[in-house]
């Protein structure tokens, strides 16, 4: 029986394992910052809306509530549909009949959603703010980059129409945050 001596792994270099762990803490920093300012615009928008809410009371019509509520139960219903779908079961259990009242977090859900819409659009309006293909263009090569997809691909996705609204709604907080008066705070 011949022996032969265990195979070694390179080892790689201080200097290469160093340069690594710097490019690793360097994204991971990167990542958290980008993480930390997407939370804290999210934090800014649901501030400006709640004042928004607050400054402009109205009530909704219940049918519209109604139907809101609907479509997201409807929504709800197909998603867990596919889901169900996706993998094998033999079905035995309850499914959800539709007949579900909503809770009452729901349904505040659906009415700050719909006032949040009817604001935001008249704002919208009131602003004259528009998204020119330009502006479309520039938002489309930038979120390709970030999703790692070619931009002809993007704009043939299902999705692009919720580009242009996303970019929208951004122009539209940037003109209110423009018009508020927002106090930063330190954390």
């Amino acid at each position: 029986m011949i022996r032969r001596p265990p195979r070694s792994t390179p080892k790689p270099s201080s200097a290469a394992s160093d340069v690594y762990k710097r490019q690793l803490r360097s994204r991971i920093s990167d990542q958290l910052t980008q993480r930390w300012e997407y939370m804290s615009r999210q934090r800014v928008r649901s501030e400006l809306v709640d004042a928004l809410i607050k400054a402009n009371e109205f009530d909704l019509p219940e049918s519209l509530v109604s139907e809101y509520l609907e479509g997201m139960r409807k929504e709800q219903q197909a998603h867990q549909h596919h889901h169900d779908h996706e993998h094998d079961h033999d079905h035995d259990h309850d499914h959800d009949d539709g007949k579900d009242e909503p809770t009452g977090e729901q349904r505040q859900a659906a009415v700050r959603s719909l006032k949040t819409y009817v604001l935001l659009e008249a704002v919208r309006k009131k602003a004259e703010i528009q998204v020119s293909s330009d502006d479309l263009e520039a938002h489309l090569q930038q979120r390709s980059q970030q999703l790692g997809i070619k931009l002809e691909e993007l704009k043939r996705s299902p999705r692009a129409d919720e580009f242009r609204k996303e970019l929208e709604e951004d122009k539209i907080f940037e003109y209110l945050m423009d018009k508020a008066d927002i106090q930063e705070e330190s954390v």
